[in-house]
């Protein structure tokens, strides 16, 4: 899961960036457990049934995608260890930062520049539209 790369954040810069992070973490949360779901035979795409499925209660209010409070690093933190444990480590990010990673994947035909402006709270309303395909 390349998206998965711009997910390791400098700290120094997680106050900017923390609402998209944390949107871009949920959404690819919420698409791990979806696929998950799929793989089992039993596809599921309601985020309070996955809690139910995993008996985890706070996972629905995690996944949901529209938030009630604003991100907090403990919910991002949450949301990556939850995350890691479906993909493995998470790689370094090749280009550095966020904003190189725009510059340097500008005009390459993959989801990795969707995934940086995602990230970077720079796209529109929605997880889905920024993103060329969805593969579960």
């Amino acid at each position: 899961m390349t998206e998965s790369t711009n997910i390791d954040y400098e700290f120094h810069w997680l106050p900017r960036y923390l609402p998209g992070i944390s949107r871009r973490a949920r959404y690819l949360l919420r698409s791990c457990l979806y696929a998950q779901s799929i793989a089992a035979g039993e596809p599921c795409f309601s985020v309070r049934e996955l809690a139910t499925r995993y008996q985890d209660p706070d996972l629905a209010g995690l996944l949901a995608s529209r938030q009630d409070d604003s991100p907090s690093v403990v919910d991002l933190e949450s949301c990556l260890r939850r995350l890691g444990s479906i993909i493995g480590p998470f790689p370094q990010n090749p280009h550095g930062s966020l904003e190189a990673t725009l510059v340097n994947e500008w005009g390459k035909p993959s989801d990795v520049l969707s995934m940086a402006y995602m990230a970077l709270g720079l796209s529109g309303g929605s997880d889905y539209e920024e993103v060329e395909k969805i593969l579960l």
